[in-house]
């Protein structure tokens, strides 16, 4: 019989000794076989017994489990907190970027976040990223578009990446966004009432725009 799918268990046909009376050998043999049949299925303390199904835990805790050092292992609070199973200081160079984690990334999926603390600004549109040996991909930001000489800040700048499957690309999170400073200036002989914001100008063709035209910097990032 064992153990009855709840955990109980119960020797089998009940206890079938009897004081006073001749133990039976083959009575004997069922139930020390059924005895054995409910160890197998027991956890050993020694960890040589292979878990076949998901264990309930009852609203009870896992105390004193070590912190997880390969993919396969067990996630501790530790881990959780100390932020390092997917941060590390970048290796390679500026525009090759490499890092090792700890435990080590050994398959790229979709969506997967990366963290990495560069060590240098890119200085080319089309720098690449590889955790822990795997195939180099580039690193793109927006949606897909190409980066600009800058947009890795430079040493210290946390970037996230996140891994794109389908286009085999990592997208840059949060890329530092340089830009230019234009002046919007109006020449030709304009005339006509101004109020607020808007210019209605008067000439042979009349114009009107939304856009302050006196000047003012515009800044458009790149």
């Amino acid at each position: 019989m064992a153990r009855n799918g709840s955990g109980t268990y119960n020797l089998v046909s009940g206890n079938p000794f009897i004081t006073g009376t001749t133990i039976s050998s083959s009575t004997m043999n069922s139930t020390m076989t059924d005895i054995a049949t409910a160890l197998t299925g027991s956890l050993a303390a020694n960890g040589e017994t292979p878990v076949t199904a998901n264990i309930p835990l009852n609203n009870f805790k896992l105390t004193g489990v070590a912190l997880a050092t390969v993919r396969t292992d067990s996630a501790t609070l530790g881990n959780v907190q100390d932020g390092t199973c997917n941060w590390v200081a970048a290796g390679g160079s500026a525009d090759v970027i490499t890092a090792t984690y700890n435990p080590a990334i050994t398959v790229l999926l979709d969506g997967q976040v990366c963290y990495v603390r560069a060590g240098a600004a890119n200085a080319t549109t089309t720098p690449t990223f590889a955790p822990n040996g795997l195939t180099a991909h580039t690193i793109t930001r927006t949606g897909g578009q190409a980066l600009v000489a800058g947009n890795i800040y430079g040493a210290g700048h946390e970037l996230e990446l996140r891994y794109n499957l389908a286009n085999t690309r990592w997208e840059l999170v949060n890329p530092n966004f340089t830009g230019t400073v234009i002046t919007a200036s109006l020449t030709g002989n304009v005339t006509g009432n101004v109020t607020g914001n808007s210019t209605t100008a008067t000439t042979a063709t009349t114009a009107t725009t939304a856009n302050d035209l006196s000047g003012t910097p515009v800044f458009l990032p790149q």
